[in-house]
């Protein structure tokens, strides 16, 4: 791990370096950005201690390092951009999420290149640093463990090992019907309208394509006057993946399509974020269903230290298989965030 560490920082320290020696060769303009983040957790579970997970007893609370990122981004002249960005978790991982390129052709016209995240819904498109809720997803330790003990068997459907569980956001993570992702896409705007399309690998970030099929994304959205902070989207999704196994020979694909509407935005006052998913269920070849919502309302104060507080509420229901009964699930999620 203090090998890939190193590597890291040194790509982050060289990028910096450079900017100054190139532009006191006369360059193109090089202007570099370093920033970082640490989600720090302390959490406990609804799942009693007499669960295991993988053989080990599950404490009913914790401390942990739930992502640490350090990243760069570049931009050369006005029309190149990029960003290389690292992720460190528990366990000692480490692995990038983002490391691409940007052409901006026209002010119109993007293409991108590299891993980024692919355009599908709007909630796993909003930065981790600004969501509403910590999690996007269902992270209740333990909670795979107990469903499968609790729920008949042929109910609860397994993707590639991974249960499906019955929640929106969780349903689309687990299929990488969304995510990050290795590819190229075409960003192009006009008016209020703005559309972005591309072709991916399909096996999520820092992996090479496994077969001959194409997975792809695209994402629409149509912007209300600037006064009005109203964003409606809509986007579709594509994944051929080897089934039952990554390195069988058979393949199987699935589509899944999502409607989505944003209200406000971050530290805005109200902020609504809503979203109804469906999709082929990659494991049973039937139809997932899915719907998430949430709702903030930051307050601003008058203060050196606290700058505003803010509600939350958050509410996610999904359907893995709309041919099985029991396997639903719904997901509520009070908070506040000081800010």
């Amino acid at each position: 791990m203090g090998v890939r560490v190193f590597v890291a920082a040194s790509v982050l320290l060289c990028a910096a370096g450079g900017s100054a020696a190139a532009q006191s060769a006369q360059s193109p303009p090089i202007r570099v950005e370093l920033h970082g983040r640490m989600h720090f957790q302390w959490n406990s579970t609804s799942v009693g201690a007499d669960e295991t997970v993988l053989g080990a007893a599950i404490a009913p609370s914790t401390f942990e390092h739930r992502r640490v990122r350090l990243s760069a981004d570049v931009q050369v002249s006005d029309w190149i951009r990029g960003r290389v960005e690292p992720e460190l978790s528990m366990g000692g991982n480490i692995r990038l999420r983002n490391a691409w390129v940007a052409l901006v052709l026209d002010p119109s016209l993007t293409v991108r290149a590299g891993q980024f995240k692919k355009p599908f819904n709007a909630i796993f498109a909003t930065s981790g640093s600004e969501v509403p809720a910590i999690e996007r997803a269902v992270r209740i330790r333990g909670l795979e463990t107990a469903l499968r003990k609790a729920t008949p068997e042929g109910v609860l459907r397994d993707f590639r090992g991974v249960p499906l569980v019955g929640e929106s956001e969780a349903l689309l993570e687990t299929q990488q019907y969304t995510g990050y992702d290795m590819g190229v896409a075409v960003e192009a705007r006009r008016g209020a309208v703005a559309l972005t399309a591309g072709v991916f690998n399909g096996n999520g970030p820092d992996t090479r394509d496994d077969n001959a099929g194409v997975s792809a994304a695209a994402r629409a959205t149509w912007s209300a006057d600037p006064g009005v902070p109203l964003v409606l989207g809509g986007a579709w999704s594509r994944r051929v993946v080897n089934w039952p196994l990554p390195q069988s020979l058979d393949t199987r694909s699935g589509d899944a399509f999502v409607a989505d509407v944003q209200l406000g935005g971050y530290r805005r006052g109200l902020w609504l974020l809503a979203e109804a998913a469906t999709g082929d269920n990659l494991a049973s070849e039937e139809r997932f269903v899915g719907a998430h919502a949430m709702l903030a309302l930051f307050n601003a104060v008058e203060g050196r230290r606290i700058e505003g507080w803010e509600p939350v509420a958050r509410v996610s229901w999904g359907d893995p298989d709309r041919t099985v009964t029991g396997d639903e699930g719904v997901l509520v999620t009070p908070g506040l965030n000081i800010y």
